[in-house]
């Protein structure tokens, strides 16, 4: 297993960059990151997110 970190515009370019790649092999990619992306929110600061929003 790996771990890597990306500045949100890096994380901009790949999530673009599978679209340039058949889907049969792109999904499972997009897919497992995704699934990491939810795994490390952090739920306190989501929510404080969210609260941000419904009063902005």
């Amino acid at each position: 297993m790996y771990t890597l970190t990306f500045t949100e515009e890096q994380m901009a370019v790949v999530d673009r960059a599978p679209q340039d790649v058949p889907f049969k092999f792109a999904m499972p990619i997009i897919q497992s990151i995704n699934e990491q992306l939810v795994k490390q929110r952090d739920p306190a600061k989501e929510a404080e997110e969210v609260k941000n929003l419904k009063s902005a």
